[in-house]
């Protein structure tokens, strides 16, 4: 279920939150965003939830992606952020034990990086992402 790049891999630092956990993969070297991002979606079956570019000097990368619910029973999402060489260092991957969290907190991403603090490269609009958790 989860890519290639993190499948084998142990945690760094994991973070316990109520419903959620936050695990954070470390990579063997940092890789440019586009490799990972292909390593994401070429693996699996997640969404592409955003890709973003921050408009300050940095301009670094963000993007996020998850497993519908509707396509299978996984309820988590993967973060990756560039560092200031424009590579990724780490994976960030939320799991989930609530769907109605899962739904919140991907909502609430999703707005965060559709500011005008962002330059939006590809997303899911925020009604597509709202009929995917109304229809469960």
């Amino acid at each position: 279920m989860l890519p290639e790049l993190i499948n084998d891999q142990q945690p760094e630092d994991t973070d316990i939150i109520d419903n959620s956990a936050i695990l954070e993969f470390r990579l063997d070297e940092p890789l440019p965003m586009g490799y990972v991002m292909d390593m994401i979606s070429n693996n699996t079956e997640m969404k592409l939830l955003y890709n973003v570019k921050e408009q300050q000097r940095s301009a670094r990368h963000s993007c996020c992606f998850f497993y519908s619910p509707n396509d299978t029973k996984c309820l988590f999402k993967i973060n990756a952020v560039t560092n200031e060489r424009w590579e990724v260092g780490s994976i960030m991957v939320t799991v989930y034990d609530d769907i109605v969290l899962m739904g919140a907190e991907l909502q609430e991403d999703l707005n965060l990086h559709t500011t005008e603090n962002y330059n939006l490269i590809a997303g899911m609009p925020e009604d597509v992402l709202l009929q995917i958790f109304a229809t469960l």
